[in-house]
């Protein structure tokens, strides 16, 4: 129950939060967007795990929303980046990892946990590395 209620108060957080008007520099609001909207849909998966009934907890629906919402987001990013192709293809190969993220949120058909757990994990770590080569390309 405790876990519930902190999954629901972090994910009303975070829309309370998209809802200001957004200051950040374009790779910031990238970054920030991508990694809260893989946050909101691994927290509707543990939701619907869970069996929960309140509102959000349809994962699927999310994993189809996040490419949309982040959308603009990258196109701030890459038009901030655009006189560094280098860093403009950082930008490119991380969102496509973001995106083969939020959509391997999904367990495969026969995925034990364990296994599950593991490739989220690894999906993790790879984002974080991507991210490290768009600060790095990109000068920040």
């Amino acid at each position: 129950m405790k876990l519930m209620a902190i999954l629901l108060l972090a994910a009303f957080s975070t829309l309370a939060i998209a809802a200001e008007k957004d200051t950040r520099e374009p790779l910031e609001a990238l970054h920030g967007d991508t990694m809260g909207e893989l946050m909101l849909c691994q927290i509707s998966f543990k939701m619907a795990t869970l069996n929960a009934t309140a509102e959000g907890a349809d994962y699927h629906t999310c994993i189809n929303a996040a490419q949309p919402k982040t959308k603009p987001a990258l196109k701030r990013a890459l038009a901030a980046q655009a006189k560094k192709p280098t860093a403009v293809k950082a930008i490119k190969i991380y969102y496509a990892a973001w995106l083969a993220s939020v959509r391997g949120i999904t367990p495969g058909i026969d995925e034990v946990r364990l296994t599950y757990g593991a490739r989220q994990t690894q999906n993790e770590q790879r984002l974080n590395e991507l991210w490290a080569a768009v600060e790095m390309e990109s000068g920040l």
